[in-house]
């Protein structure tokens, strides 16, 4: 299915990765439709400044389209379930929360560019790399780092991140919007979750999916039958 740039910021059911989400006052990008290890309930990936407002421990509503994309009278669609939050005073390994969707009926794992069934175990500098997120639409960029440290500033505050993935495009891959949308190889895995970026968006920072996985303790949501 082809979709123009500004479709991914519309209202879609079902849930798909791709597209708007966030909480009332945030809006970024559903990455991917996982499980727990071992589950069969769909969660929601996506970047922790999406998911969840100031740094606190209750649940957030979030909504699909998020942030300024709904409507005032749109319901919620999830729940928040976990979320790591950036640190101010330790390194930080990862930026990343999960959802828990009101009704699974309505979710679909099915991202734009078609099923993506695993994760890449590595990832090396040169790399081709595609993603599709709420604002920039459908970018390509190539892996200039693999092990990048260095601050990230969030609305409430900065926080040092230590072994991330940097990829850059010849245009902006990652604008206010992006954060929690998926990294792709050239062969559909799941490689990097964007969540922040610099030279106007032309460098994506992104944490390696397969320490995000082992951190959540989750996996790709495979439908029945699939």
């Amino acid at each position: 299915m082809q979709h123009s740039q500004s479709d991914f910021a519309q209202r879609v059911r079902p849930l798909r990765p791709g597209f708007s989400i966030g909480t009332s006052g945030r809006v970024g990008t559903l990455g991917l439709v996982v499980t727990r290890r071992g589950g069969d309930a769909p969660l929601l990936l996506s970047s922790s400044h999406v998911l969840s407002g100031k740094p606190s421990s209750h649940a957030y509503d979030v909504y699909q389209p998020g942030g300024r994309d709904r409507s005032r009278g749109d319901a919620p669609v999830a729940s928040t379930l976990c979320c790591i939050r950036p640190s101010r005073n330790a390194p930080n390994w990862t930026e990343a929360a999960l959802a828990r969707p009101h009704d699974a009926c309505v979710v679909s794992a099915l991202h734009p560019l078609g099923p993506i069934r695993r994760i890449c175990s590595r990832l090396h500098v040169g790399q081709l790399l595609v993603k599709v997120g709420r604002t920039t639409g459908l970018v390509h960029g190539r892996v200039i780092a693999i092990d990048w440290s260095g601050f990230v500033r969030f609305r409430y505050g900065r926080g040092f991140f230590a072994r991330q993935v940097l990829v850059r495009g010849e245009e902006p891959v990652s604008l206010h919007g992006d954060s929690g949308s998926v990294w792709l190889t050239e062969d559909g895995e799941a490689a990097a979750l964007n969540f922040a970026s610099f030279g106007r968006g032309v460098v994506s920072v992104s944490t390696p999916m397969v320490r995000i996985f082992d951190r959540l303790g989750i996996e790709i949501f495979q439908p029945k039958g699939n």
